[in-house]
Order: structure tokens, then C-alpha cells, then sequence
């Protein structure tokens, strides 16, 4: 019964892992599915050829609190309500749990990133005191040499958490190798084999993924402890969270119209008529 079911799988999601397969195998309520993972896995290696092996670059691993990884991808979704998105994935990682956080946005920048980090930040109860950067703009203005110039503002945001940022070097993506693997673990064990009728939807899954799933994981490099275990060892490490988040809201200036309008994305909003013809910030 569940030999037709599995070559479907493999054929939509070629990459998808076993563990996806046995998860999708237990989550059939039509046709009940009794066996154990292993059966499962050797199947799933029968039904296709091995991967090829790679040697792995060696992977620092910090002490508790010390370091945090921070990055940004891209993924295309087809919903089942028929419409396409392409999301801006914000990827927060402590490096020594491997405890991580990620959210979707449609645009990847200066005031998502912060607001990522204040979410990732609650999420994870406590800030590691170094966080790992790219070459994004939002945070490294430009590089003098071997120096990172860093974006004034983001320092402003780093201070108020009492956290250093640190720019790695420009194509080293092994500079921040845990944020990087986070994002192929992503791809693998959540968006493999799962398809989402909108974005809420999608928000919806990945926050019981990342509490039911991926919080769960046993490290293999951390003698099987899970991140959410890990984690408890390192609570104590991270810096902790000031009483008041920062403000991370957007401010535009826009001119309120004649007719006593001011307009935002498509939207149009009201304001007392002494205002019209005023130029205005407006808080998002």
C-alpha cells in the first residue's frame, strides 16, 4: 500500500531524506503506517543510487554564549492557492547548541534584519556575544583593506544588545559554517515534502518544525544531545535581553494629500485635515 506512496515522494522532492519519508509515512491518517524508521531508510536507499562522498570542511565549535551566526536566503514557493512568492528566509544560529531561528520576509533589509534578530532573540531567550556577518550592506557599509567598515546604525543596534558583530571575509562562506548548514537543513528536512496553501500557512508549519522537529534533532558531533538540551547548558552564557526591545519599525516621510491622505504600499490613510499638505514621518 505505501510502495506507491513513497515513489511519488521521491519523484516530486529528489533529495528528500528518509526521516522526511517516515515523517510523511506517520502523518498518513487514510492508510495507518506501522513500521519503524529503519525499513524505511533501507528502502529509500534502494530507491535510488548512493550520494557521492565529500570530505567536510572542519567546523569550529565555541564555547556556550560565545558565538552567533547570522545570514540570509532565498527560496521560490509555489502555494496551493495557486500564487508564487519568492521569501527572503532570515537565518539566526547559536554555534554551540546549534539551537536556530528562522523567519520569512519578502525583502531582506535594514529594518527585517533587525527585526529578525529582536525575534530570534525572544525566541532563543538570550543573545550569544559575537555574532558572524557576511558582506551584507546592512551591516558592512564597505571593506579598507582587511578592515570591515561597519554600518553606524547596526552598531547602534549591536550596543543595545551588548553584542559585537563580526564581518567574515568576502566568498568564505565556511567563516559561518553553522548558519550555512542551517539553511541546507531547511531545505532538506522542511521544505522537502511539504507544500503550504499560503504564507500563513507556511509560517504556521515552520514554527512547529522548529520547535517539534528541528529542536529535537540529536548532534551526532555533541554525543546525541538535542539543541533544545544543549541549550539549557548554554541559557546561562548569553547575554540577557534588555527590559525593552529595540524599536525596529520603518520610518518614511510622505505628504499628506489634499484630499487628507497619506500612502503606503497600495494603502491610502486618513489624517486630521490641519495636516494636509504637511510632510510627515510615518511609523510602519
Amino acid at each position: 500500500v505505501h510502495e506507491g506512496f513513497v515513489p511519488d515522494l521521491l519523484a516530486r522532492f529528489p533529495d528528500i531524506t528518509a526521516r522526511r519519508v517516515y515523517e510523511e509515512l506517520c502523518a498518513r491518517q487514510d492508510v495507518p503506517f506501522v513500521g519503524r524508521y529503519t525499513i524505511v531508510k533501507k528502502y529509500v536507499r534502494a530507491q535510488r543510487p548512493k550520494p557521492v562522498v565529500e570530505v567536510s570542511t572542519p567546523v569550529e565549535e565555541p564555547e556556550p554564549g560565545q558565538v552567533g551566526e547570522c545570514d540570509w536566503a532565498s527560496i521560490t514557493i509555489d502555494f496551493k492557492n495557486r500564487t508564487r512568492r519568492t521569501l527572503q528566509i532570515f537565518g539566526y544560529t547559536l554555534a554551540y547548541s546549534h539551537r536556530r531561528y528562522y523567519r520569512m520576509y519578502d525583502r531582506p533589509d535594514f529594518h527585517t534584519l533587525l527585526d529578525g534578530h529582536v525575534e530570534a532573540f525572544d525566541h532563543l531567550e538570550g543573545i550569544a556575544e559575537e555574532c558572524k556577518y557576511d558582506g551584507q550592506k546592512t551591516v558592512v557599509l564597505r571593506w579598507e583593506g582587511q578592515q570591515p567598515i561597519y554600518n553606524p546604525r547596526f552598531i547602534a543596534f549591536a550596543t543595545y544588545y551588548l553584542f559585537r558583530p563580526r564581518a567574515c571575509r568576502p566568498g568564505h562562506p565556511n567563516d559561518k559554517p553553522h548558519v550555512e548548514l542551517s539553511f541546507r537543513s531547511l531545505r532538506i528536512s522542511f521544505f522537502n515534502g511539504r507544500d503550504f496553501y499560503d504564507l500563513d500557512d507556511l509560517k504556521a508549519q515552520l514554527a512547529r518544525w522548529m520547535t517539534g522537529i528541528d529542536d529535537e534533532r540529536p548532534q551526532r558531533k555533541k554525543q546525541r544531545r538535542t539543541p533544545l538540551e544543549l541549550h539549557a547548558e548554554e541559557l546561562p552564557h548569553l547575554v540577557a535581553r534588555p527590559r525593552h526591545a529595540y524599536d525596529t519599525a520603518r520610518v518614511v516621510y510622505r505628504v499628506c494629500d489634499l484630499e487628507g491622505f497619506v500612502a503606503w504600499e497600495g494603502n491610502r490613510y486618513s489624517l486630521p485635515v490641519e495636516n494636509v499638505t504637511e510632510l510627515l514621518p510615518v511609523r510602519i
